[in-house]
């Protein structure tokens, strides 16, 4: 079994992987692919619907078996940690995640917490502050006692990603996590990402729009149409040409007076 050092006593990537082929019922999507992410970056998974975003997402936490190569967390291999090692790793949030119908938000968000200490460990005070905080930080405090069968869908995302954040975990891996929301709740999510990385936070997120990789990523999977993945710095791979290749649609960047930037269709 791994120890989770590196060779000189050096702390290997939060996340390496290694020649992985994913996708459903063995069936790969992709050529090998590798790539590694540190704690604290970003990593953005680009590109059109049914690409396989999902499929990855999904194999990175072991949530759908590889068709070959190897996942590690934190050093070790995915396959080699318990249920609590993995979810102090890993949390997993998505737009189709099941609800439990008659929970309050508070309570899923407490679910959070059930991951990290256990199924029958009674929540403790630390376990409250984690699960109010996870509220406060994504402005679920005034439903915190709304039913989930009482939100929108865009609220109930919101409650799902505030679970997982509660689970403490060193990784958040969300699955088109604005999807349902409307653009201000998605420019608040981006600047509450944004915030937890530079305290640490490892994200790895799938979207459609690049204008939230560009406001978010260190790092890209950029999917192109010939079902090749390209991995690299944000700053590489966020470019008109490149993403023109991978929708089919004439990109352009657009640069305000005050330096923001931002991604548009040609038309």
């Amino acid at each position: 079994m791994s120890s989770g050092i590196a060779p000189g006593g050096a702390r290997p990537p939060l996340l390496e992987v290694d020649a992985l082929r994913f996708g459903p019922g063995g069936r790969a999507l992709a050529e090998p692919l590798s790539f590694s992410l540190e704690a604290g970056h970003c990593l953005v998974l680009l590109g059109p619907n049914g690409a396989g975003k999902t499929s990855l997402l999904r194999t990175l936490i072991g949530a759908l078996p590889p068709v070959d190569g190897q996942v590690r967390w934190g050093g070790r291999a995915l396959a080699e940690l318990t249920e609590r090692e993995r979810a102090a790793q890993v949390a997993f949030a998505a737009p189709r995640t099941p609800d439990a119908a008659d929970f309050t938000v508070e309570h899923l968000v407490l679910v959070g917490r059930v991951a990290a200490r256990g199924l029958f460990a009674a929540p403790t005070a630390a376990d409250r502050e984690q699960v109010d905080r996870a509220l406060a930080q994504l402005g679920l405090e005034r439903l915190r006692h709304r039913s989930l069968t009482d939100l929108s869908d865009g609220e109930r995302q919101l409650a799902q990603i505030a679970r997982a954040l509660a689970q403490g975990a060193s990784a958040l891996v969300l699955d088109e996590p604005a999807a349902s929301l409307d653009w201000s709740r998605q420019c608040a999510l981006i600047a509450t990402l944004r915030s937890l990385a530079t305290q640490g936070q490892a994200i790895v997120l799938s979207t459609h729009d690049p204008n939230h990789a560009l406001a978010l990523a260190d790092q890209v999977l950029l999917w192109q149409p010939d079902g090749r993945i390209h991995w690299g710095p944000a700053a590489e791979l966020l470019r008109p040409e490149t993403l023109s290749k991978t929708y089919g649609v004439p990109v352009q960047l657009h640069v305000a007076e005050d330096g923001a930037r931002v991604f548009g269709i040609a038309v």
